[in-house]
């Protein structure tokens, strides 16, 4: 297969990756919605987030963190060498992701910060492990 749509693909799988454990992160995130609140009441559901401790920030910060530093990973371990990372655009795809999330719900300012530069960081530490781990082919 040409590297650079094995790369492509690398990239779609460890996006995908990414995705699906934020989508499992969010989901049993001890902090849920109570009844009636739902994404389409945007005036209500801003305001339980307002409510929401820092900790509960916290938690959704290290889920984008994890689920970047696997996608990453996937994307580094499917990925043949090359001289510029793919795991530096399946952080920044999981990025836009990111600040498409932080627009639309209000959040504290320091989770926006650093879920920004995290995200980009831990894909990159992420593909960067894979290819530490990765055997050597001979």
């Amino acid at each position: 297969m040409d590297s650079g749509l094995k790369a492509f693909l690398a990239v779609c799988a460890g996006v995908a990756i990414g995705l699906i454990l934020i989508s499992i992160g969010h989901a049993f995130s001890p902090y849920q919605p109570v009844g009636g609140i739902d994404y389409n009441n945007p005036a209500a559901y801003g305001d339980w987030l307002r409510s929401l401790p820092g900790e509960a920030f916290g938690i959704i910060l290290v889920i984008f963190l994890i689920a970047t530093f696997v996608g990453g990973f996937v994307t580094g371990w499917i990925t043949p060498p090359v001289s510029f990372p793919p795991s530096f655009i399946t952080g920044f795809t999981l990025l836009f992701y990111n600040i498409v999330t932080v627009l639309a719900f209000p959040n504290p300012a320091w989770m926006s910060y650093s879920s920004c530069v995290g995200c980009v960081a831990f894909a990159l530490l992420g593909g960067w492990v894979a290819k530490k781990m990765k055997p050597v082919a001979r």
